[in-house]
């Protein structure tokens, strides 16, 4: 965002409007960052280009913004779950049976799904 005024870190105001927000900006800055290593515990994970990043955001009115290199397929591994979840749990009018026997989850996942996910 052209002129606006950065914390001592680099980073922008806390309140962002995705339709305006300098994602290329954001690209730039995430691709000076060079530490870890590529996972190699799963081979489409291993395969993967460190030096490829792209950006895609889908506003609420359909709209969407990318940056370069947004259209490079890439394996999303484990990281689809939580989506998967919320969409099967969108995708029935009883949601509430695809939730798994809290009595069964140790007693802090029990209350972190209760807080964030059970309702």
């Amino acid at each position: 965002m052209a002129g606006a005024t950065r914390d001592s870190l680099g980073a922008m105001p806390s309140r962002r409007d995705a339709r305006t927000y300098d994602l290329k900006d954001l690209r730039d800055r995430v691709m000076r960052e060079s530490g870890g290593a590529v996972d190699d515990s799963i081979p489409q994970l291993a395969e993967a280009d460190p030096e490829l990043l792209g950006i895609a955001i889908v506003l609420p009115d359909g709209s969407v913004r990318t940056t370069e290199q947004a259209d490079v397929a890439f394996s999303v591994q484990s990281a689809v779950k939580p989506f998967l979840f919320a969409l099967a749990l969108l995708d029935t009018d009883e949601n509430r049976y695809l939730i798994p026997d809290l009595a069964q989850l140790p007693e802090r996942d029990r209350t972190l799904f209760q807080r964030y996910i059970y309702w």
